[in-house]
């Protein structure tokens, strides 16, 4: 199972979204911090309401999977 999130590239400046787009926030560290931030929240919650399934926020190489990364073809492909 995965899930699809969508982040703004544009920061918050002063209470107001930046004009310019942060190319940094978009990049594979923030992706990858990004990633476990959201699993450390996920599972806190899935304690709370007494869940034993967790989340894990590796790649599927990183974890030894055996399901391969697909390439992403869009929505043009399914038409």
């Amino acid at each position: 199972p995965h899930f699809h999130a969508q982040i703004c590239r544009r920061a918050l400046v002063e209470g107001e979204f930046s004009p310019r787009k942060d190319r940094e926030i978009a990049s594979k560290p923030e992706l990858i911090k990004t990633r476990h931030m959201w699993a450390n929240v996920v599972n806190k919650h899935l304690a709370l309401v007494g869940h034993e399934v967790r989340i894990d926020a590796r790649s599927n190489e990183d974890r030894g999977s055996l399901f391969l990364a697909t390439h992403h073809e869009g929505w043009h492909a399914q038409r």
